[in-house]
């Protein structure tokens, strides 16, 4: 028996009596070593969802508890664009939640086709509003989240491929000037990780949103910032979706900063992939150098177009 066959065989007879649907999936999954398995599964005679943490460490903890508590707030704030939690085992680190029947919205960078003409953006809009309608009651939160982004003003600069450095430094004043002070006064609830694979649909509308592990209080627009970003491939789309946003002078500043984290972001991790010969990202799948020098470009053009 194979290592891998090894994994899926404790997987199975720990919890036992649950029925795996896609062993194909389980398999590829554990393969790539991930920190946990998601998989489709049979319970009680209807699909769900299994979450199961590998190696269930004080890390894998943190990101366990921050996907149940998640839902678990969501659900009491009355929304319903996430999965439910059906039973879950907080020592061995698995949970089963109810599945989203659909459609992910996309691949790699970029939504498709297919869902860019088939879903409104004021639809969306108006869900990604009612997510972030809780506020928190403590203010601590600002200290995390300015070391956060000052990291990641570090890792894009030390990672930047290009000589101009208009972007970055904009980039940077948007925060300084605004969003470093009003981030703790326009504090949201945020996904987090807001990607394609996590934004699910059917026929012609939103479904739901899954894998809130990295959801956290942060900026109102980052989840908006990262939708924009990611209909990248359709100006018509991403026109409506802006105005249903009704942004001032102030809140643009707000969404530009956010904006502009995830196209620079995305270049500095891919830059940084070529520099090590690496092809396989966490959000990209594999990609040629091609690929990723192509993206890198885009999105350079594109910080240029907000910086004037």
């Amino acid at each position: 028996m194979t290592s891998d066959e090894d994994k899926i065989f404790s997987l199975s007879h720990e919890l036992e009596g649950f029925k795996f649907v896609d062993f194909e999936d389980v398999r590829i999954q554990l393969s790539n070593s991930p920190h946990r398995v998601t998989t489709k599964i049979n319970y009680h005679d209807q699909s769900a969802t299994l979450r199961y943490y590998l190696n269930f460490n004080e890390k894998r903890k943190i990101f366990y508890h921050n996907e149940i508590n998640s839902l678990q707030k969501l659900l009491q704030d009355g929304t319903r664009n996430q999965p439910e939690i059906l039973e879950k085992n907080d020592e061995k680190g698995w949970v089963i939640e109810s599945y989203l029947d659909g459609k992910i919205s996309g691949k790699l960078y970029g939504f498709d086709l297919d869902f860019l003409n088939n879903i409104d953006p004021g639809d969306f809009v108006r869900i990604l509003t009612k997510i972030k309608l809780s506020k928190p009651k403590l203010l601590e939160w600002q200290g995390g989240l300015n070391k956060f982004y000052e990291d990641r003003f570090e890792f894009v600069t030390n990672n930047w491929p290009f000589d101009e450095m208009k972007p970055i430094d904009y980039w940077r004043s948007l925060y300084l000037d605004s969003i470093k002070g009003v981030l703790v006064k326009n504090l949201a609830f945020s996904h987090g990780d807001l990607n394609p694979g996590n934004i699910i649909y059917k026929d012609q509308r939103i479904i739901g949103f899954i894998d809130w592990e990295s959801s956290k209080y942060d900026g109102y627009f980052r989840d908006f910032a990262s939708v924009y970003y990611l209909a990248s491939g359709d100006e018509h789309w991403r026109d409506k979706f802006l105005k249903g946003l009704k942004l001032d002078n102030e809140t643009k500043k707000q969404f530009n900063f956010f904006y502009l984290y995830y196209l620079l972001i995305d270049i500095a991790l891919l830059e940084s992939a070529i520099k090590k010969g690496e092809n396989k990202l966490f959000r990209s799948g594999e990609m040629t150098d091609g690929e990723m020098k192509s993206i890198i470009r885009r999105n350079f053009l594109q910080s240029l177009q907000v910086v004037k």
